[in-house]
């Protein structure tokens, strides 16, 4: 059989009609999806204020008004800057938010960044490193780090440990026999930090968060810490009876307005539809993120140095 130019000419167009329907049917099904967790832009802002309403603090109706206060906002940033991050599914996934307001702007060639997670992607710490010169301390487990080492530059800093609320060993994972986690004030200790300013603290550590926020709070370790951002996680109370999840929500909440109890406001809430997917609470049909970006800055009011 002799196929002729006219014949490949039209299976070519027919492969590319075939994958550009393809395509618009995957990006309406994320988009689709993405409605149902949102009905609106990831970036979630109400009026701004910086006194947090009192009809959102306290106890918990139930499961839905945690993810309702989410999205309320304390504070505001004019000058957000995103860094860092890829593409996934059309989505950005692994950015972060830095906040670029005079008042708490990191200080160029003097400021302090403390990472924690950074997995297999620190775009967001090249990219600081390079718009700030900031001196940025990274900690993360990894079974293979050989990778990130040829990334660094003199101002960046790898630590192969995880961060936890005490000391901890580690299970052994792939050629590694031993890997620990440290609080952080161990840290600090080690890197002669205790006492300074961290003008960014980033922290993705999947779920453990809270484990290490509470400790945090509870020994006074992000009095120094002037932006905070985080990968917030609640896809794990699928894994506890249905009967434990209000109280694992108001625990988490408990947590976030004890940061807004020291001087944090909360100035970006962005869902992450990249992660976990979502969470199905047994009475009502739409989604919940069961992951989202959080980013908070100190009221400089707050702050007695200042």
């Amino acid at each position: 059989m002799t196929v002729t130019k006219s014949f490949r000419k039209r299976s070519f167009l027919l492969l590319w009609l075939a994958v550009l329907c393809w395509s618009i049917f995957k990006n309406n099904e994320i988009v689709s999806w993405y409605s149902d967790l949102s009905s609106a832009d990831p970036t979630f802002r109400s009026s701004n204020t910086d006194t947090p309403d009192a009809a959102f603090k306290g106890k918990l109706r139930n499961e839905v008004e945690y993810f309702e206060r989410l999205l309320k906002l304390s504070g505001s940033c004019r000058k957000q800057l995103s860094l860092g991050g890829y593409s996934c599914k059309k989505w950005m996934d692994g950015d972060k938010r830095v906040c670029l307001d005079n008042h708490v702007m990191p200080p160029r060639n003097n400021c302090l960044v403390y990472s924690f997670g950074v997995g297999d992607d620190i775009s967001f710490e090249g990219s600081l490193s390079q718009f700030l010169n900031c001196e940025i301390h990274m900690y993360d487990p990894l079974e293979d780090a050989s990778w990130l080492q040829e990334s660094l530059t003199k101002n960046m800093h790898f630590h192969p440990i995880g961060i936890s609320s005490v000391f901890r060993e580690i299970p052994p994972r792939g050629n590694i026999s031993k890997q620990f986690a440290w609080p952080f004030d161990k840290m600090l200790e080690d890197n002669g930090h205790l006492g300074k300013t961290i003008h960014y603290l980033k922290m993705d550590v999947e779920s453990s968060e809270w484990e290490v926020l509470e400790h945090m709070l509870n020994n006074n370790l992000l009095d120094n810490v002037l932006q905070l951002a985080m990968e917030i996680h609640t896809k794990h109370i699928e894994q506890l009876p249905y009967s434990h999840w209000l109280p694992t929500l108001q625990k988490q909440n408990d947590i976030l307005e004890k940061l807004e109890d020291i001087g944090f406001r909360k100035v970006s809430y962005i869902i992450n539809v990249n992660a976990l997917g979502a969470i199905q609470l047994p009475y009502e049909e739409r989604l919940r993120p069961g992951c989202g970006e959080i980013f908070y800055i100190r009221d400089p009011r707050t702050i007695k140095s200042w």
